[in-house]
């Protein structure tokens, strides 16, 4: 595993483990609109990105970077992966920020969007080679993303903040435009790169 990503699963898992423990910090941390508009607390748009619901939540999540994140650190480097990440946590927030501004209730918590982020990057770059439960890596995004969609459209007040936490994914496929640029013009001249690539990273090659 690259150091890098080491780091910021430990850093989101301990994060996440005191906030199950210590509701103090996980209500100071989290995504919630009327904390953010009125009390200026800007952190929040960073720090619900390593806030979880529950276990469950926390591991999917970090599942789902573990098996992404290895073709990003090595097509786009470390800077680029932690752009990606780290931006299209902030760029979430800040969409559901203006599409939730005039419901001070709604809250969210969860990587998902870092996550979803880094998830599209990999499967723009290879979208055939790439597969996840043998579906190719393009339909699994596809359906991620209606999925993360309609949860994203569909808040429910006062329920389990758990469910309120995939708002987060839409921004990040404007986020990286030029990342999915880059990537189809890769793909498109360098097929082999792209196979190389994922050989590398995973062993295996279609």
């Amino acid at each position: 595993m690259h150091p890098i990503l080491l780091i910021i699963i430990a850093i989101t898992v301990i994060i996440s483990i005191m906030g199950f423990q210590n509701i103090q910090l996980f209500e100071k941390y989290k995504f919630n609109v009327s904390a953010i508009q009125n009390r200026k607390e800007y952190i929040r748009l960073l720090s619900a990105g390593f806030l979880h619901a529950d276990w469950g939540h926390l591991f999917f999540n970090m599942l789902t970077l573990y098996f992404f994140a290895p073709i990003v650190l090595y097509v786009y480097g470390v800077s680029g992966f932690l752009l990606v990440y780290l931006g299209s946590i902030v760029i979430g927030n800040l969409f559901s920020l203006y599409l939730y501004k005039k419901q001070s209730w709604y809250s969210a918590i969860g990587a998902s969007g870092g996550v979803s982020g880094i998830l599209f990057a990999a499967v723009a770059y290879a979208p055939n080679e790439i597969e996840v439960n043998f579906l190719p890596g393009y339909i699994f995004g596809a359906l991620y993303f209606g999925y993360s969609v309609y949860m994203m459209l569909n808040p429910r007040p006062h329920e389990n903040i758990g469910h309120k936490k995939k708002d987060g994914h839409k921004p990040e496929c404007y986020y990286h435009p030029n990342f999915e640029y880059l990537a189809n013009a890769a793909r498109n001249k360098h097929e082999e790169q792209v196979r190389g690539a994922v050989k590398s990273v995973y062993g295996w090659q279609k």
